[in-house]
């Protein structure tokens, strides 16, 4: 069978709806480790009840790293997030079900970005190691520390409010976040606007 990526939401609300993603990966050229960005548009059928945001909707996606809704004028909602491909989010040929650890380490995109208030920062672990998530102003003074401490394989994410490690809100401005272990660091941008 063909390599597929599955991604299903719940929010322990049920409402009679779900959403579930299956994209057949090998036909883009995708390999285990890539960073893959989902769009997805739901319709609103009979026109009417996107005409304003509907926070019952919005309930639907408390995990995906971003929302963005159609204007009021559109009769859809979008939703985007970014999936780091793993053996955990796609299934290998001739080997359904069976899942391995990410095959190195990685810093994704935030998202969304910019982001105002909360953006999300995910990043896979070849290997269970300690792990540092810090943020960083243009000046290289740290903001604020995210995670700090042992982890295991596989895939994380953490959330940062874009507030300061005392609790203030960050001014506007462009700031990076370091993923460090003791084998790897890598660092990327992110843009605060508030």
């Amino acid at each position: 069978p063909p390599q597929t990526l599955t991604h299903t939401e719940s929010n322990g609300k049920d409402a009679g709806y779900s959403l579930e993603v299956v994209i057949h990966t090998d036909m883009f050229g995708y390999a285990d480790g890539d960073t893959v960005r989902l769009s997805v548009v739901i319709w609103d059928i009979d026109f009417a009840s996107a005409d304003a945001f509907n926070p019952d909707v919005s309930d639907y996606a408390p995990h995906w790293w971003g929302t963005q809704w159609a204007d009021a004028n559109f009769e859809k909602y979008y939703m985007y997030r970014e999936v780091i491909l793993s053996p955990e989010t796609s299934v290998g040929v001739g080997q359904p079900g069976v899942t391995s650890l990410p095959k190195r380490f990685e810093l994704a995109q935030n998202y969304p970005n910019p982001f105002n208030p909360t953006t999300t920062i995910a990043y896979q672990l070849p290997k269970a190691t300690r792990v540092k998530i810090e943020v960083f102003d243009v000046l290289g003074r740290k903001v604020a520390t995210l995670f700090d401490g042992p982890q295991v394989a596989g895939l994380h994410q953490v959330t940062w409010d874009g507030r300061s490690e005392n609790g203030e809100a960050a001014p506007s401005g462009v700031y990076m976040y370091r993923l460090t272990t003791p084998d790897y660091t890598q660092i990327r941008k992110m843009l605060l606007v508030r």
